[in-house]
């Protein structure tokens, strides 16, 4: 049972995806962490945390954005600033919006859809209610996060369909397949967020491999190193979405000397060992 009179390291959602990854790496460094679901008493873990990171609120079918939000501030209200250091918040770099060149953290941002807006709110309420006070916020926008067990978005149709003994298989695609995204592997996502943490102060960072490409150009490495026929179905399912979307790294490499490693080509070729 873990001691919660001060815990090192309270991950807010640290059983999903990245919080999963996240809390292994975290294990490393040897100090005590805590991995929270909304079953537990959010309320009252959050105050026995130095540094907390909130990974609550991400996008899914039931998706409620106004109980989210609510969410969010109950837990900036209920930190206890004499033991909370840091508060960690991962955002979404599409809050930018359509970009053509790539997106940094001072450029104006302009969300378009439900889930870009709630993160561009939960932002400001950080802002609102943190500033002023002694507690380090960092506010991490990830983008296009694939990679490993448990891989979300567009990539996870190959990675948890690879066992099937088709020898060609299809991969569905709204709009014209072609969007441009930044992907980046979870292990740079995690890598990311370690460099970051190592240093105090107030900040916005893209967590981005910082080049994008295609959903159409994603199915031709597939199809380079995948071993077998995938086939782009296009849905003619216009969602609303940003079509293109750049984002810069530049802020992660020069102030937290983090450079991402793993290429689409590498993260790919990867996660279809492990899943295979």
């Amino acid at each position: 049972m873990v001691n919660t009179s001060t815990i090192d390291n309270i991950l807010l959602g640290g059983n999903g995806y990245i919080g999963s990854y996240l809390a292994q790496e975290l294990r490393k460094t040897g100090q005590s962490l805590l991995q929270v679901d909304r079953s537990m008493n959010i309320k009252n873990l959050i105050k026995s945390g130095k540094r907390i990171f909130y990974l609550l609120g991400q996008n899914k079918p039931n998706f409620d954005s106004v109980s989210e939000l609510k969410l969010l501030g109950k837990v900036l209200n209920g930190i206890d600033e004499d033991v909370c250091t840091d508060f960690i918040f991962f955002s979404s770099a599409l809050i930018y919006g359509e970009t053509s060149v790539p997106a940094n953290e001072t450029d104006i941002i302009n969300p378009t859809d439900i889930y870009s807006k709630y993160k561009a709110d939960c932002e400001e309420l950080i802002y609102r209610i943190i500033n002023g006070t002694q507690i380090n916020r960092k506010i991490i926008r990830i983008s296009n996060v694939y990679g490993r067990q448990g891989s979300h978005g567009f990539l996870s149709q190959v990675f948890n369909n690879i066992n099937i003994t088709n020898s060609q298989k299809n991969i569905y695609i709204n709009g014209n397949g072609k969007q441009l995204r930044d992907f980046i592997f979870i292990d740079d996502v995690v890598k990311s967020i370690i460099a970051i943490c190592k240093q105090g102060g107030n900040d916005i960072i893209n967590a981005s491999f910082g080049s994008s490409r295609s959903l159409l150009e994603v199915v031709e490495i597939l199809n380079r190193i995948g071993g077998c026929k995938y086939n782009p179905v296009l849905t003619h399912k216009h969602k609303m979405e940003i079509k293109s979307s750049f984002i810069s790294n530049y802020k992660l490499i020069e102030k937290y000397n983090y450079c991402p490693k793993y290429g689409l080509e590498d993260g790919i070729r990867i996660s279809l060992l492990e899943y295979a």
